[in-house]
């Protein structure tokens, strides 16, 4: 591996596959998953996807349910002779 950028905190290496490796100065262990994603993308070497961001729809005003209708509806009984 290749020596690429040592920064104060990690060691930024290049693999003769072309891919990286980051090393952590202070622990002397390599970080992986999204802390090396950033490490990486904070000095240039990777790009990360930007995130889209979905809008909720706008909700419109729903009617009162049958349940709730007006007594006015209500069927009356025949009225007794």
């Amino acid at each position: 591996m290749e020596s690429v950028k040592k920064t104060a905190k990690y060691e930024i290496l290049k693999k003769r596959s072309g891919r990286f490796a980051v090393k952590s100065l202070e622990t002397k262990k390599w970080i992986n998953g999204d802390e090396k994603a950033q490490c990486l993308s904070s000095e240039g070497f990777i790009k990360l996807p930007q995130k889209k961001v979905v809008e909720a729809p706008a909700t419109e005003e729903v009617e009162a349910p049958a349940a709730e209708a007006p007594a006015a509806e209500a069927v009356e009984a025949p009225a007794a002779e």
